[in-house]
Order: structure tokens, then sequence, then C-alpha cells
């Protein structure tokens, strides 16, 4: 998760330098397709990993459609960038 600079804030599945954000909408349910694909995997483990100055509502808000997927475990990482 990057901060959205007064907007809203860019989430990636997967790495940030993987792709595009997910399109704002859109969210949802490619979180939830994401996590459920992982889960099919057998990887139960959602890791989010937010910029230091990412918005505390948004992180939380990822990180409810993140886990509202039965079996999941959540665990967050906060980055320092430059």
């Amino acid at each position: 998760m990057a901060p959205g600079d007064q907007g809203p804030a860019r989430v990636y599945v997967g790495d940030a330098e993987e792709g595009p954000p997910i399109a704002e909408g859109d969210e949802e349910r490619a979180i939830r397709a994401a996590v459920e694909a992982g889960v099919r995997s057998d990887k139960k483990t959602v890791l989010i990993k937010a910029e230091k100055n990412a918005r505390l509502r948004d992180v939380s808000r990822i990180g409810t459609l993140a886990v509202s997927v039965p079996g999941t475990d959540l665990k967050l990482a906060v980055i320092e960038k430059d």
C-alpha cells in the first residue's frame, strides 16, 4: 500500500513494482479473489506492506477485506521509504 497523496491509497496485489495499482472501486473483488487463490494454494497468511505515511483507515479497510476469507491470518509490515 502506498499513500494516495490526499486521495485514496494505491493498493497493489503482489509487489508494487510488478504492476499497476488496483483500480479504485475494484479493490474488494480483487483482494478477495487474490486471498481466495492463495488459500486454495495452501497460503493462509496475508501480508500487508504499507508505507509509513499510509493512513491507518486505509490499512484497516484493506486488512478487513483480506481476512474476510475464512482461514486466513493477517500480518502487517510498515516500510519506511526515502
